[in-house]
């Protein structure tokens, strides 16, 4: 997009904030973030989704892999980004 962009980030240490505190370093918050980034705008919150989450289960160490949809606040944002981007 024109001035923003859609990232897949993979969470390597687990540590609170890492991809809000790494994407701010390199000058790219995440749209919405009120601590990293700039608040408001066309986002209205931040706009971090975790649309799969894979861990061992901590009882039985089975693999798991959980998958979530877009929410019905993220979806549209996306899509008027990209309605935009297509108008060029």
């Amino acid at each position: 997009f024109s001035s923003s962009a859609l990232l897949e980030c993979d969470i390597l240490t687990g540590r609170t904030h890492q991809i809000r505190v790494h994407l701010q370093w390199l000058r790219c918050p995440i749209l919405g973030d009120a601590v990293y980034g700039k608040a408001g705008g066309a986002a209205p919150r931040q706009m971090l989704h975790a649309w799969r989450l894979a861990f061992g289960h901590p009882t039985t160490g089975q693999a798991l892999c959980l998958t979530a949809p877009l929410t019905s606040d993220f979806e549209p944002l996306l899509k008027g980004m990209r309605h935009a981007r297509s108008r060029r």
